[in-house]
């Protein structure tokens, strides 16, 4: 491992920077990343809200044009949901792209454990980036199709 790797990181002052490609950097070849739930581990678990805390610093809010969202159901559920979008796009009433996964992958921002924390929600297998493939051919399509 090399041991200069933390003192190599940038120090970001803006959380948006993070979303940046740029600030991030290879880890080193000799790491194992692991990702953990620890059960119990807030007071928040223990004093049975938990379940309310995690919805209330969930990322729902979205700072674009663009809905997205994540939406257990049933298979036909889905199927219902898709040939309705498809029925809307067919129309030309909106452009969507959809990613079904059997998981959901939940990454939690800690600053405090005192309710000042952010959990960042996809699905597995891709999820929203495989989504917005879908939205992206449907937007080249309607954009040749205007051609």
């Amino acid at each position: 491992m090399n041991d200069d790797f933390f003192t190599q990181l940038p120090a970001h002052q803006e959380f948006s920077v993070l979303a940046s490609l740029s600030s991030y950097r290879p880890l080193p070849e000799d790491w194992l990343v692991c990702i953990a739930d620890v059960t119990n581990s807030t007071g928040a678990i223990k004093a049975g809200r938990y379940k309310s805390d995690f919805v209330r610093n969930s990322d729902y809010r979205k700072c674009d044009d663009l809905l997205r969202v994540i939406l257990p159901g049933t298979a036909q559920q889905h199927d219902r949901l898709e040939a309705y979008l498809a029925e809307a796009f067919a129309e030309g009433r909106l452009v969507y792209g959809c990613h079904r996964a059997p998981e959901l992958i939940t990454t939690c921002l800690v600053d405090s454990y005192q309710h000042m924390h952010q959990h960042f929600i996809d699905t597995a297998q891709g999820g929203y980036a495989r989504a917005a493939e879908g939205l992206k051919r449907r937007i080249a399509a309607t954009r040749e199709a205007k051609a």
